[in-house]
């Protein structure tokens, strides 16, 4: 049978009017996820009355409002419903459990910007590469769809499935226009709401979509996997490393992730930082600094040192954070 992830998620959100069907493709992608989490295994026969519990709730959360003042009751009462029927302390229930049906409520309101990979970390191809680099890049990045662009990454001409290059293409040497073999592209604004966007990628029979900012430049790209992982949490495949976005290197000094966001950098370090107009750490030093960046610049904010660790060309990777005399939650 269907793994219990799959079947909350899908159940669950078909509930809500998120997601009619998962694809072959998502499912394995949930499977991976719950072949880690052994506790769920157990409780697989309560998948359909907590699907049953879900919507009976439905009715109940008629607009936003109402949304944002049951959400957190009617996520508790659906664990403490799990545990009850499993026979399980309710502490003994696996955290993944209660993040994915909060995450379930939080789908609906969020916008692509929230998920997408932005720009400066988008993996594409020019339509001029050769089968060789398309070759050298599936190697070293792993992806199976590529953006092609013509000269620009904000002229994007289509996007180029593999196993279709491969297909069709028969000569090694071919130097073929990669837009021959590319499919037209799906484009979506960064306020795209993420509901709306996976029925649009079901209706449409499509896994990725690039995201235009508000002067139509390529502002990033959003797949699938991008939405799935919001609800589940990061699919890694069985043979990667998962990098921690921050690493303790004493009991005041962390290295943490530049693409972190500012939320969950709070919440990892109980800090209560003042409230910024920036998605990710990242974008807060670069705010800070005013400038490019550089490896070893520092600058101090209530009591807080935040030093560039690593950078990747004009992108900041790691920085570094004492913390001194902060204001903790």
């Amino acid at each position: 049978g269907k793994g219990v992830l799959e079947k909350i998620a899908r159940r669950a959100m078909q509930a809500y009017g998120f997601l009619p069907d998962f694809s072959t493709e998502a499912i394995r992608a949930l499977e991976t996820v719950q072949s880690r989490c052994w506790l769920l295994k157990a409780v697989i026969w309560l998948c359909s009355p907590l699907v049953s519990f879900l919507i009976s709730q439905k009715e109940k959360l008629v607009d936003k409002k109402d949304l944002d003042e049951k959400k957190e009751e009617i996520v508790e009462r659906a664990i403490e419903f799990l545990a009850d029927s499993a026979g399980i302390d309710e502490p003994l229930m696996e955290q993944d459990v209660k993040r994915m049906i909060g995450n379930i409520f939080d789908f609906a309101d969020s916008e692509v910007r929230e998920v997408m990979v932005p720009r400066i970390e988008m993996v594409a191809l020019d339509k001029g590469a050769t089968l060789a680099d398309v070759q050298k890049l599936l190697s070293d990045s792993g992806h199976s769809r590529y953006p092609v662009y013509d000269e620009d990454i904000d002229n994007i001409k289509g996007v180029l499935y593999v196993k279709d290059l491969f297909q069709k293409i028969t000569l090694p040497d071919s130097d073929a226009d990669l837009t021959t073999f590319a499919r037209p592209v799906y484009f979506v604004p960064e306020s795209k709401k993420l509901d709306s966007l996976l029925a649009d990628f079901r209706s449409q029979k499509i896994h990725i979509a690039v995201v235009v900012d508000e002067y139509g430049g390529t502002a990033g790209l959003i797949t699938l996997e991008d939405l799935l992982e919001l609800i589940v949490g990061d699919i890694q495949d069985e043979h990667n490393v998962e990098e921690s976005d921050v690493v303790q290197v004493s009991a005041s000094e962390f290295i943490v992730s530049a693409n972190l966001s500012m939320d969950d950098l709070s919440d990892k370090l109980n800090l209560k930082l003042e409230e910024k107009d920036f998605e990710t750490v990242g974008g807060y030093i670069y705010d800070l600094v005013g400038s490019l960046p550089r490896v070893g610049q520092k600058v101090s904010v209530d009591g807080i040192d935040y030093v560039v660790e690593k950078v990747s060309g004009q992108r900041i990777d790691k920085v570094r954070i004492t913390i001194h005399h902060a204001e903790r939650t």
